[in-house]
């Protein structure tokens, strides 16, 4: 940030500066790009909390710019607050609606919240601005989910064409391989148990191995398992928190919560 040291900045955020500080920083010019290039650095810090607090002082200062709302929901995505990140995608749904991560994203959070008609909705949305290109690792990543929510709401057959049209081993999903992984399994070209099992060129192989585990935990479902459903949840919840910012690990978290308020 210009003229704000972000460290200073951070203990703002975090209400720990003592009233001379505060008063001091109040006079800083109030800049909304500013604090969103420094929710951005909180971010690849993995402070997550601290980029949804600067990111709020971001739509504050600007309620109407949509990639705001797009970030601070990933950010509330990464910390396991899915109705929260529900409610920011919805909004820059609205307001930027060309940007397909929004779309992606706001879908798949109303997968785990269960509301299917609203992400089969935004599925389609994010369809239509998918490249048509058939190695698009977006598409594939698309199908997973995609494949997902039609089998939850019964329609097995169309969501089962989709993986038979779509994917196939020899596909290039570049950042997407735990993706193409898991539609894999749902087609039968892989086992559960691959999924399990960490890629010798993974950078980060538990983050890939709880991604897939949550994949692997809607198949049970799908298929009517569900003690190997809560198992593989409870697995994930156990086991894969050195991975906590992934979506796979926060939705598992998400959903044990409310299993357990329910």
């Amino acid at each position: 940030m210009s003229d704000v040291n972000l460290k200073d900045t951070q203990q703002v955020l975090r209400g720990d500066m003592d009233r001379a500080e505060h008063d001091a920083y109040a006079a800083v010019p109030e800049d909304a790009n500013a604090w969103f290039l420094y929710a951005r650095e909180l971010g690849e810090k993995k402070d997550m909390r601290g980029a949804v607090n600067a990111l709020s002082r971001a739509i504050a200062l600007e309620p109407q710019c949509g990639i705001y709302y797009r970030w601070r929901g990933h950010r509330h995505l990464n910390c396991g607050d899915i109705e929260d990140a529900c409610a920011d995608f919805t909004i820059a749904s609205r307001l930027i609606p060309e940007n397909w991560d929004v779309w992606y994203h706001l879908a798949l959070t109303n997968v785990v919240l269960g509301r299917r008609e609203y992400a089969e909705y935004a599925h389609r949305r994010c369809w239509e601005i998918t490249d048509d290109s058939e190695n698009d690792s977006k598409r594939i990543a698309l199908c997973n989910w995609m494949w997902i929510n039609l089998s939850l709401m019964g329609r097995t057959e169309e969501a089962d064409e989709l993986l038979s049209k779509y994917i196939r081993p020899d596909l290039d999903a570049g950042v997407d391989v735990a993706y193409l992984r898991m539609c894999l399994c749902y087609k039968g070209e892989l086992t559960p148990e691959d999924l399990l099992r960490p890629e010798p060129e993974d950078d980060e192989p538990l983050l890939g191995v709880m991604t897939q585990a949550f994949g692997l935990a809607n198949y049970y479902r799908i298929k009517g398992d569900e003690a190997k459903y809560r198992e593989t949840i409870d697995m994930i919840v156990r086991d894969g928190a050195d991975a906590w910012n992934c979506f796979g690990y926060a939705s598992a978290c998400y959903v044990q919560r409310h299993w357990k308020e329910a």
